[in-house]
């Protein structure tokens, strides 16, 4: 898509939600998500102007409801994990099950009671992750911790090359 038609079209979006304050946030950066696939500086500065709302608190939104930043939010989790303290891989591996128990269900919540939720998806996508995780465990019962270590290292550098590359490549 031109440049030109991104900019219209993220104008566009933004427009019906002008006038309105924080009430609009989870919306507009859900439609632009769905649009675009991510959310750029530019559309956050385009929010902060319609909405008259500091672009800390968008920012901070983002940050805080997963629903928009699920690239690699697992091996981040587990690296966090790993570096708190003596914890072995499953230990870990469990607080990070754990999180994302309580990260998912308060963002089925939010999507639900804002009737953003696609239920066929949304099976789908539950299935997946169920049978990735029993897969991923049963998988990591056949490795060592330090073979596993190497590979969430090495997949974490994979991805985040990856997002750079997206982010210079549009």
């Amino acid at each position: 898509m031109p440049a030109s038609t991104l900019e219209d079209s993220l104008k566009d979006i933004v427009a019906q939600y002008t006038g309105r304050k924080h009430d609009a946030l989870l919306p507009v950066l859900w439609d632009i998500q769905t649009a675009f696939g991510h959310i750029s500086p530019e559309a956050v500065r385009a929010i902060s102007y319609a909405l008259r709302v500091p672009e800390v608190d968008i920012y901070g939104v983002i940050g805080f409801y997963g629903g928009f930043i699920q690239a690699g939010s697992g091996l981040l989790m587990i690296f966090a994990f790993g570096r708190m303290g003596n914890l072995d891989i499953f230990q870990i591996n469990s607080l990070k099950v754990f999180d994302t128990l309580i990260f998912i269900t308060v963002s089925i919540l939010v999507f639900a009671a804002s009737g953003r939720v696609h239920w066929g998806y949304a099976a789908a996508l539950s299935a997946g992750n169920l049978a990735g995780g029993w897969a991923g465990s049963h998988w990591q019962l056949t490795r060592s911790e330090a073979w596993i270590n190497r590979f969430i290292l090495a997949t974490g550098l994979a991805m985040a090359a990856k997002l750079l590359w997206d982010s210079f490549s549009t």
